[in-house]
């Protein structure tokens, strides 16, 4: 269950993350993304979280190569 509703946005500032910066040439690993979330929206969770995060928009449709 969600901590706060930052929480609940975390997977949407997840993608809207890799749409902006990442690249073919410019992969982005999970702790960039954890400083991310941490650093701008205050939003600690762990890499487990965020491998789940990017499966769940794998299978949304996003074209996301782990």
């Amino acid at each position: 269950m969600p901590k706060s509703d930052n929480q609940k946005r975390k997977i949407l500032h997840i993608m809207d993350y890799l749409l902006t910066n990442s690249h073919v040439d410019h992969p982005i690993r999970a702790v960039e993304l954890q400083a991310m979330l941490e650093n701008q929206y205050g939003i600690s969770c762990e890499r487990k979280t965020i491998y789940s995060d990017i499966a769940v928009l794998q299978d949304y449709g996003l074209d996301i190569v782990s």
